[in-house]
């Protein structure tokens, strides 16, 4: 007569996070004949990469600071971030002028001064990056003389 064959099966999981990612381990244990046997199994899960926080970084190129501008002047603006730009915004005289979202021929804004009246008038640029952080530009005074 045979005899028969007695299994049990037990689980045990532990969970572990460190450094952002997720490691399990499943041990299983089972008895059989009465011996005991363990066999660990690893599982790693990565976790996507946390948000992106660090602001870009812009500045007015040209023109520089106190600088006399008539009819049609280019405003040059440098930007830079650790991930992406998406847009950078120009202002003139806190007023948007332009949304510039093309990296490609840098980032310009066409600025016909003759249409602003004499004096001082003030620039900046916003860059945003593709998680929404921003970051202002200095203020640049250009001195309009028509």
């Amino acid at each position: 007569m045979e005899q028969a064959v007695k299994t049990k099966t037990k689980t045990f999981t532990k969970i572990n996070v460190v450094l952002g990612m997720i490691s399990a381990f499943f041990i299983g244990a089972a008895i059989f004949n009465g011996a005991f046997l363990t066999t660990p199994v690893s599982v790693t899960v990565n976790t996507p990469l946390p948000k992106d926080v660090i602001a870009p970084y812009v500045s007015i190129a040209d023109p520089i600071d106190y600088t006399e501008a008539s009819g049609e002047k280019t405003v040059t603006a440098f930007a830079y971030d650790n991930q992406q730009i998406e847009s950078v915004y120009f202002y003139i005289d806190n007023i948007l002028k332009k949304v510039d979202n093309e990296a490609e021929d840098g980032w310009t804004l066409i600025w016909y001064s003759d249409v602003y009246p004499d004096g001082i008038h003030i620039l900046k640029a916003v860059a945003y990056d593709t998680s929404g952080n921003q970051h202002e530009s200095q203020a640049v005074n250009i001195t309009v003389k028509n």
